[in-house]
């Protein structure tokens, strides 16, 4: 037989045009099934599962949706975005298909962590919040903890860092969470701590972390350290920091340095502790930055804040 009619009759078949609903169903099921679970070389599963949903009927929901899972998740693990934001919008599709609060759950925190994975921050969003409103469902407290970890990657993606670094450091604290993950939830807590405007939030983090035993291990916890004891940072202290940061971290919307702006505060906060008035300079060597620069962040940035973080009267002379 040639290979035309082989594929008609599979398309036959798959597509299941023919027969009871009921079989139909049963088969599209195992099929699915055994797509999830088969151990075939990644691209042969791409391909099978591309050639099975090409033909699927578009009633057929639940089990498409396990099918393009499994294939997301090959996109995830090769770091594909843009096919997993495909992904992402073939599982939207599926959202309106007859489940569980459970299963909707479980799908709107894989469609979110699909448009996180994407760089997709905002749209992201949108479904994480939709799978925090059935929390309280039957059977939706076994995703908890998974709503946690992706709620933080959402609010660090839209640099809401105060808040992403108290969920972070909420998530360090679950016991059912291995040690490597806890230790992980803490250092992005630091992070975005660091990375956060100033004012009191960030300064009820800074002092939960700085109290917390287990954040002194990491890497970050000297910059936290100064940050807490208002000591001045000069800018190598930060090379190692910023090589950790994620693209979203290094930059705020307007492409200026999210870290320069808030080490840059921090100094001249931490200045004003020690001096009422200090030369043009003299300011510039403490920081380790050009005079020009030092006089416009002194008055564009740190005598704005002043007021709201807390700092002394700073003038140039």
């Amino acid at each position: 037989m040639n290979s035309a009619p082989k594929n008609t009759s599979s398309r036959i078949v798959i597509a299941l045009e023919t027969g009871s609903q009921v079989v139909s169903r049963q088969l599209i099921t195992a099929i699915a099934q055994r797509v999830e679970s088969c151990r075939l070389n990644d691209s042969s599963i791409c391909i099978l599962a591309d050639s099975i949903l090409a033909v699927l009927d578009t009633t057929i929901l639940l089990q498409k949706c396990a099918i393009r899972g499994r294939l997301a998740t090959l996109h995830e693990e090769a770091g594909q975005k843009f096919l997993i934001k495909v992904d992402a919008w073939f599982l939207i599709v599926f959202i309106s298909s007859p489940c569980s609060p459970a299963q909707k759950m479980a799908l709107y925190l894989r469609i979110g962590r699909l448009l996180l994975d994407s760089g997709d921050h905002a749209e992201a969003e949108q479904y994480v919040n939709r799978a925090s409103l059935l929390q309280t469902e039957k059977d939706c407290d076994s995703f908890n903890v998974e709503y946690k970890a992706i709620y933080a990657r959402v609010l660090d993606g839209r640099r809401k860092f105060t808040d992403a670094a108290q969920r972070y450091h909420e998530l360090s604290l679950v016991v059912d969470l291995p040690e490597s993950d806890q230790k992980a939830a803490l250092s992005r807590s630091i992070t975005c701590t660091i990375l956060a405007a100033p004012g009191t939030a960030r300064s009820r983090m800074l002092n939960t972390l700085f109290k917390d035993p287990r954040a002194a291990e990491l890497p970050s916890f000297s910059l936290l350290e100064k940050l807490y004891l208002d000591r001045l940072i000069k800018a190598a202290e930060l090379v190692e920091f910023e090589k950790e940061l994620q693209p979203h971290q290094r930059t705020n919307e307007h492409g200026q340095s999210i870290v320069e702006g808030v080490i840059v505060e921090h100094n001249m906060t931490a200045v004003s502790r020690l001096y009422n008035n200090i030369a043009l300079s003299t300011l510039a060597d403490l920081l380790g930055i050009s005079a020009d620069k030092v006089a416009f962040d002194f008055y564009y940035r740190f005598s704005i804040r002043s007021v709201s973080t807390g700092a002394r009267n700073l003038k140039l002379c």
